[in-house]
């Protein structure tokens, strides 16, 4: 009882003596609580060190004694902020820290980044980016969901889903103008198994073809009106030699030759699955496949700049009925494949001070849907096909006018 009470005296005068630090932890904006932020608390010249957490509200207290702290707050998509506070015997120390969004942003030609949405808005990526990144599967919609804001709806597709806004309401755009949804086995992932226009399962577009990926996540042109769920938009290119890579969604080989006013290259990936699949090796009881090849050629004058590319694919995904059946798609023949094809041409005229941009897309997809079942096995017979088919032809000019040609 004695060594209690010692104990509990040693512990009222220590809290006694020590100061309260409390505050709120934001993000950009101000109603913007930042939940579980990590907070570690370092003494200057002092040998203290410990961590805390803000609470569901963002808001944190602790008691240290008299003395200059360093404050570090880390937060998953986030920069880290570091600080330096005094506190001084019996202060309340009150603090409040806002932390900045992490983004991705690079210099390239201003000629292609030159537009009319804030930079704060737009997250930008290229090539070396996109590959080094982890967990992009050569897929740019899935390098998304590594940024504030930005979540996947399903483990089996690239559906993203901006501020909780519905995937239906992404936009895909290719050198500034509209196409149709890029995207193989576009049924993945949806709850009606059939297909939609605005994700799928791997994006026909693969990260050995990407020169620069744009992401607007509010556009505010009165252009993208029905875009609420974010704006991806490609400039395509094919870097200079060859190259074989195998990864876990396809295995691709490539080659490109460049010289300083002309160059072509092509790039072909085939599903590894598919590739499994041939070789024998058991998948389930599904049979995924896709296969796509980019095309590209382009020309530099001295004041001018040509390209053409082009990107054809077909996909497949075929379940054939099992031999013990628990549900209804068990019984079943289901046989889903596809299509797409885009053609973009673009061609900028450049002076000194102004610039002529023009870009002309054609896009298109075509799926197939086929369901199968005998009456003997799911108690009814079925038999049926759906059909779709969709094509756009885009166009994107605009004039561009650089001051004191900047």
């Amino acid at each position: 009882m004695r060594f209690l009470f010692i104990l509990y005296f040693v512990f009222f005068v220590f809290w006694a003596k020590a100061q309260r630090v409390e505050g709120n932890v934001y993000g950009v904006l101000e109603n913007e609580e930042l939940a579980y932020c990590s907070i570690l608390v370092k003494g200057i010249n002092l040998s203290f060190k410990s961590e805390f957490t803000s609470d569901l509200n963002g808001r944190f207290n602790f008691n240290i004694s008299e003395g200059s702290y360093e404050i570090q707050l880390n937060y998953l998509g986030y920069n880290t902020l570091i600080d330096t506070i005094t506190v001084k015997e019996k202060e309340v120390k009150k603090l409040i820290y806002h932390l900045s969004e992490k983004t991705l942003t690079v210099d390239i030609d201003p000629i292609i980044r030159a537009n009319l949405i804030p930079e704060s808005n737009t997250l930008l990526i290229n090539k070396d980016n996109f590959l080094k990144l982890s967990g992009s599967f050569n897929d740019p919609s899935r390098l998304l969901t590594k940024f504030p804001g930005i979540s996947s709806t399903n483990d089996q597709s690239n559906f993203i889903s901006l501020s909780g806004m519905p995937p239906s309401m992404a936009g895909w755009f290719l050198n500034g103008a509209s196409v149709v949804n890029p995207n193989h086995l576009s049924n993945t992932g949806t709850f009606t198994d059939q297909s939609s226009a605005s994700g799928g399962g791997v994006n026909m577009i693969s990260g050995n073809s990407i020169g620069e990926f744009r992401f607007i996540q509010s556009p505010y042109n009165s252009e993208y009106f029905n875009i609420g769920s974010g704006l991806s938009d490609f400039v395509l290119d094919i870097s200079e030699g060859p190259s074989f890579s195998i990864g876990l969604l396809g295995t691709e080989i490539k080659y490109a030759y460049k010289k300083q006013n002309f160059g072509f290259g092509v790039n072909y990936r085939y599903s590894t699955l598919g590739i499994l699949s041939v070789l024998g090796v058991p998948l389930g009881d599904e049979e995924i496949n896709f296969q796509d090849i980019h095309l590209r050629f382009y020309r530099k004058g001295k004041k001018y700049n040509f390209s053409i590319d082009a990107v054809v694919g077909g996909n497949s995904n075929i379940h054939e009925p099992l031999e013990e059946v628990n549900f209804l798609r068990d019984g079943l023949f289901v046989g889903l494949r596809g299509r797409q094809e885009l053609i973009s041409t673009r061609f900028d005229w450049l002076e000194n001070n102004w610039s002529i941009k023009n870009t002309l897309n054609y896009s298109g997809r075509m799926s197939t849907r086929e369901i199968r079942g005998a009456e003997e096995v799911i108690g009814f017979r079925i038999d049926s096909t759906e059909f779709l088919e969709e094509g756009r032809v885009s166009l994107k000019n605009g004039v561009e006018y650089f001051i004191n040609n900047v």
